[in-house]
């Protein structure tokens, strides 16, 4: 059986060296020999703040998967 994978990834540059990242996943279900997968999901979401002329760059990232 054949499986498709879609993803998705953005990158938003805001003012003041503020940087907004967002990324998707979706597995289509897949049969693996004897195991039968279902769907999958994963998402994240990150900021990030860049200081002393993007010398220093300070991000946190948030990520969920199914």
């Amino acid at each position: 059986m054949f499986s498709n994978s879609f993803s998705l990834s953005s990158s938003i540059a805001l003012t003041n060296n503020w940087n907004i990242e967002l990324s998707g996943r979706m597995d289509t279900p897949w049969h693996d020999g004897y195991y039968k997968h279902t769907i999958a999901f994963a998402a994240s979401a990150g900021i990030k703040k860049s200081f002393l002329d993007k010398k220093l760059n300070v991000s946190l990232l948030i990520s969920a998967d199914e």
